[in-house]
């Protein structure tokens, strides 16, 4: 019972995720069903019944009407990532969690289609002294079940998941879904090169996007898109607003170091989340590879933040301030 309630809440998730990217209306609240199969109201109300649970969300600070029996659980999503329940029927506690950790991301195209750019979740798996991997670059084991799980999930809730192609040529991942329900995102390679395809293509003839190669690969599921350079690199501002304009309003950033420090140094990353495993590796790879900083008040830091268990870990979810113009934290 349990298994076949997360199934079909996280269905509803989905669902909704496709919802809000269809509907082009300012949205306020919305609600979804689950359990007794899957419904989605924009900007109205589901009517429970006896077996049926019921979930409605309300955007920022708005107020709305929801009497206590047209809704049965009542949340508000703050700051991209803090649900926040205002009223609920006991929901079970793992069904509670699904809805907190995912819901925000159901609402990325929103934000995409205000900021005319894609909405960028970057994910970083660490031991306790910040390593990636190994001075030799390996990696595997480093995160969990649970982190594998939820990286799945998170492909299945974006348009697109990019990864440097040092990390392609390293890793030969597949970068599609295949531990929960959900369809393929499409697969971005940032880089010079389009060296270890070949795990792409074989693993699924899902799109395939190419930013920034030198040679040109085309095939039936390959395409490029070249960007303009400055001093040898892209920016990712850029990047972001190509992909929007291609119809990828949502991309989830999966590695490696150098690209996550690419977006996260020209503040380009809207939610951060960082797995945290109980290991200490000593020398290796860095989480991150940005320029050295004099003074304290220079670093990044976090604008919110909390964290959740992830079987022996634990994930890091934040936004981080981001500076104004003249370079001071807002």
């Amino acid at each position: 019972m349990k298994h076949e309630l997360t199934k079909s809440c996280w269905k509803a998730l989905l669902l909704l995720s496709e919802a809000v990217r269809k509907f082009k209306e300012p949205i306020e609240f919305c609600s979804f069903g689950f359990g007794a199969g899957e419904d989605i109201a924009m900007n109205s109300l589901l009517d429970p019944h006896l077996d049926y649970f019921t979930v409605t969300v309300v955007l920022g600070h708005k107020h709305i009407d929801c009497s206590a029996d047209k809704t049965q659980s009542l949340f508000r999503l703050n700051n991209f990532i803090h649900v926040s329940k205002i009223r609920s029927r006991p929901l079970p506690r793992h069904i509670l969690q699904l809805v907190r950790i995912y819901l925000p991301y159901c609402f990325s195209s929103l934000y995409a289609r205000k900021w005319k750019r894609a909405f960028a979740v970057s994910h970083l798996v660490q031991s306790l002294d910040g390593r990636i991997a190994t001075p030799s670059g390996d990696s595997k084991w480093i995160g969990s079940h649970g982190n594998f799980v939820h990286a799945h999930r998170m492909r299945a809730l974006s348009d697109g998941v990019l990864i440097g192609s040092r990390t392609l040529r390293r890793d030969k991942p597949q970068l599609t879904v295949r531990h929960v329900n959900g369809d393929n995102p499409i697969r971005i390679i940032l880089g010079s090169t389009a060296e270890g395809i070949e795990s792409l293509t074989q693993a699924s003839p899902d799109p395939i996007l190419l930013i920034g190669a030198r040679n040109r690969t085309e095939g039936k599921s390959i395409r490029s898109l070249l960007l303009r350079r400055d001093n040898d690199f892209i920016s990712t501002s850029l990047i972001l607003k190509a992909l929007f304009e291609c119809g990828i309003y949502s991309v989830y950033i999966e590695g490696g170091a150098i690209t996550a420090s690419r977006f996260l140094k020209e503040n380009n990353i809207d939610i951060l989340q960082m797995h945290i495993s109980p290991m200490i590796i000593g020398s290796g790879v860095n989480s991150f590879s940005l320029p050295p900083i004099q003074n304290i008040s220079s670093s990044l830091r976090l604008k919110s933040h909390f964290f959740i268990p992830v079987d022996d870990a634990i994930m890091l979810i934040a936004t981080l301030e981001r500076p104004d113009q003249k370079g001071n934290f807002r």
